[in-house]
């Protein structure tokens, strides 16, 4: 995994405002092949090979188990060990040296609870995650390369506290979510010449959602005078939200000279769920390179980005019952880069963000 930044990123990233981490599993071929592996905070094992020659099949499977315990020691409070188990299986078939077609489904379960026996809290939390997808991958030349993505999500989020602290606060709260998530996405990348080149992809997105939302506090007279607040309130919600989300975006980059680069994109994006009217957003980027020396690098950036919430993010623990309108933003980055002799990168920026109101 490696995290990038939104602005320098590919258009490819979507509407995330910030640092984007990209993910890639493990190859089928990458060794080890088969491990076990013990360390204080848990257990896991991994065996990955050929399934079928006859087919061109590889795969894997890899699973982990275990405890946090060195997250729970920087803890100030009294809290459960978390637990987490995951686990990964992957299938790759390659019927011809420029074609590939890799099935893979990922799963995991988390836990953690924790307790402050001085103001009377306790919080728990589960959550539970399933993943399915399907790339595909084409090399229609050395310099061509398309690829698709069909993915399923399942996630499931349960989240329980209390509090007793007399003369302060007494109350409880559950918040209850589900969500599946359908995710379509493809992207055409290629070189057009030595010196330019070009991005092209799609996104198509439907989540549905269900929440159970409850929570009633009751406060101390004094604390309700304190704060203007009711001395007691109770907010239940139960809503079945969605979304549906669609995209286009293509970026072109071209080298001017030896020393200039530049990057010109474009992202169109429509959104809209429950309580939100369809929308269209248009998020332009821009980038200027210009390489001061082979070592060192100067960089200026800016994009427009308009962030949506998922259909499992609806903030009903503050009362809403639909989604906000996406969330606008203008970045602008300037950036000095040089690499040493010895390979180490160092990186200095300056940036300005203008964050407007949903």
């Amino acid at each position: 995994a490696k995290l990038v930044g939104a602005l320098l990123a590919s258009l490819r990233y979507g509407e995330r405002m910030g640092g984007v981490i990209d993910l890639a599993t493990v190859d089928p071929q990458q060794e080890p092949r088969h491990s076990i592996t013990l360390s204080t905070y848990g257990v896991g094992a991994r065996t990955a090979g050929v399934v079928s020659e006859a087919l061109n099949l590889d795969g894997l499977i890899t699973m982990r188990a275990g405890l946090l315990p060195n997250l729970v020691d920087r803890l100030d409070t009294n809290a459960l060990t978390p637990t987490f188990t995951d686990g990964l299986a992957k299938l790759r078939w390659r019927p011809g040296a420029a074609t590939s077609v890799t099935a893979e489904a990922l799963w995991s379960r988390d836990t953690a609870a924790a307790q402050d026996s001085v103001r009377g809290e306790f919080a728990r939390m589960t959550s539970r995650e399933r993943y399915f997808w399907v790339h595909g991958q084409q090399w229609a030349s050395e310099a061509w390369r398309a690829d698709a993505w069909l993915g399923y999500s399942n996630l499931e989020l349960q989240r329980t506290g209390q509090v007793d602290n007399p003369g302060v606060v007494t109350g409880s709260a559950s918040d209850y979510r589900t969500a599946d998530l359908w995710d379509l996405r493809w992207r055409v990348h290629g070189a057009l010449n030595s010196r330019q080149s070009l991005e092209l992809g799609g996104e198509w997105q439907l989540g549905d959602a269900d929440y159970s939302y409850q929570n009633a506090i009751t406060l101390a007279p004094q604390m309700a005078q304190l704060y203007q607040k009711p001395l007691a309130s109770a907010l239940t919600t139960v809503i079945s939200p969605y979304r549906r989300d669609a995209a286009l975006y293509g970026a072109w980059r071209s080298r001017i000279g030896d020393a200039l680069t530049t990057e010109w994109g474009l992202r169109v994006q429509r959104s809209s769920g429950l309580g939100l009217e369809a929308t269209w957003v248009w998020d332009p980027r821009a980038m200027l390179s210009w390489d001061v020396s082979t070592s060192t690098r100067l960089r200026a950036s800016w994009g427009r980005f308009h962030q949506t919430e998922g259909a499992q993010e609806m903030d009903v623990e503050d009362g809403a019952r639909g989604f906000a309108p996406p969330q606008r933003s203008d970045q602008l980055i300037l950036g000095l880069e040089h690499v040493d002799t010895r390979g180490i990168n160092y990186r200095a920026e300056v940036f300005r963000k203008f964050q407007a109101a949903p």
